[in-house]
């Protein structure tokens, strides 16, 4: 597969959500379906292009529109860097959702890591007209103590852009090919600081209330989960596969891999089975 990973040329075109964020569309003629692509922290949309196993360039060549938008606080959108409200994220990506279903095409959303979370609340709010969900290491938090949840709602709330207490997770977390890596570690719209406490408290109350509603997902889905991941437990993806009430649902845990899959030795293999589920679901 490696041939395949040439560069591939797409049409890109920027503009604004009503919120301020930039959005980005990789347009292919004529598109199949459309993909709504969601980065995860700290990174951002353009990373897709040549990163993650040049995941928008394989789509396109795929024949499958992505569009996409930087977080607020993330590569071009305007805010504290990496301060971004999830519920906010949530409200942005319903409305791409919107304006997407006015083509008239199959529309699939693929979340990475924090992404995932933002692209899972989306379809807990409304899951209709979407016609499958791939998300790829979500970080599903296990039972939260109330102290933590206490302490993280009052961080929030008297100094939301101040970055918890904690070190950074290292390259080595994220991929066993740290190569793969160094372009974002040089890329000056990276986020390279840890998350702050807003994003944190706003991204556990839209885990905690996705968790009342999984019943009422029905939604086609596939989760993929590195079972080395240190950065978002595995064992989150298979609650969530479990608490699920699609019929359609898949999880593949791939064996050692680290949280950016796209990323990682296996990146090959991990891209291959997202275009298996992909081509099996776009009707």
């Amino acid at each position: 597969m490696t041939s395949d990973l040439m560069p591939y040329k797409i049409d890109h075109d920027t503009s604004n959500l009503q919120s301020g964020v930039v959005l980005h569309i990789w347009r292919v003629k004529p598109p199949r379906a459309i993909i709504i692509l969601q980065h995860g922290y700290g990174e951002h949309a353009e990373r897709y292009v040549d990163g993650h196993c040049a995941l928008i360039q394989q789509l396109g060549k795929h024949g499958l529109e992505v569009r996409a938008f930087d977080m607020w606080g993330h590569g071009r959108s305007p805010g504290v860097r990496g301060a971004v409200d999830i519920e906010k994220a949530i409200r942005d990506h319903l409305e791409l959702r919107r304006e997407a279903r006015r083509e008239n095409l199959p529309l699939f959303l693929l979340g990475h890591s924090l992404g995932a979370i933002v692209t899972a609340g989306s379809v807990i709010a409304d899951p209709s007209l979407v016609d499958g969900v791939i998300l790829t290491s979500p970080p599903f938090p296990g039972p939260v103590s109330t102290l933590v949840r206490w302490v993280l709602d009052v961080g929030a709330t008297i100094m939301p852009n101040m970055s918890l207490p904690m070190p950074r997770s290292p390259p080595s977390a994220l991929s066993r090919n740290l190569e793969l890596l160094k372009p974002a570690e040089a890329d000056p719209l990276m986020v390279k600081r840890q998350m702050p406490f807003l994003l944190a408290a706003s991204a556990l109350r839209t885990a905690q209330a996705m968790n009342q509603k999984l019943k009422d997902w029905h939604v086609p889905t596939l989760v993929m989960h590195g079972t080395a991941d240190k950065s978002a437990n595995p064992k989150g993806s298979e609650d969530f596969i479990k608490g699920i009430d699609s019929k359609d649902k898949t999880l593949l845990l791939l064996d050692g891999g680290l949280h950016e899959l796209l990323n990682d030795s296996d990146r090959e293999d991990s891209l291959q089975q997202i275009f298996v589920w992909l081509n099996a679901h776009i009707k």
